[in-house]
């Protein structure tokens, strides 16, 4: 008898109530178990308390909840090799030139993350792109 295969987890962080209903949706569609968060704290229990296989997170939230909680999931021991794509407003050379500038100022290096979205996201090109990083 073979075991049916666990359907992985992919946790929405975004503060848009409309973008994260929109993520939450494709995403349950495509045939992942999706959850939306709407702040740094809540997701950050999230993904402590769900341990999903994946994490789309909203770089521009209010007071860099986006970028606050990038920092707690990487330099967290449990939940670092989550791999996370990042949605943002802003052209994506901007804001790795920012978050250098940042991580420079404080010290603390942070791995880039594994793919960078531009919003709104192309529906297929997000599958996709999910596809890849989970398999």
């Amino acid at each position: 008898m073979s075991a049916t295969p666990a359907i992985p987890k992919i946790l929405v962080v975004n503060d848009d109530a409309s973008m994260r209903i929109f993520l939450v949706n494709l995403l349950n569609a495509a045939g992942y178990e999706a959850c939306g968060i709407g702040n740094r704290i809540d997701g950050l229990n999230a993904a402590r308390n769900q341990c999903p296989a994946l994490i789309i997170l909203d770089v521009m939230m209010p007071d860099d909840e986006g970028i606050h909680l990038y920092r707690n999931l990487k330099q967290d021991d449990l939940l670092k090799h989550i791999p996370v794509i990042m949605l943002s407003g802003i052209d994506r050379e901007l804001f790795f030139h920012y978050q250098t500038f940042q991580c420079h100022q404080n010290s603390q290096g942070l791995p880039r993350p594994e793919a960078y979205l531009e919003k709104p996201p192309e529906a297929g090109t997000l599958v996709n792109l999910i596809q890849g990083l989970l398999n």
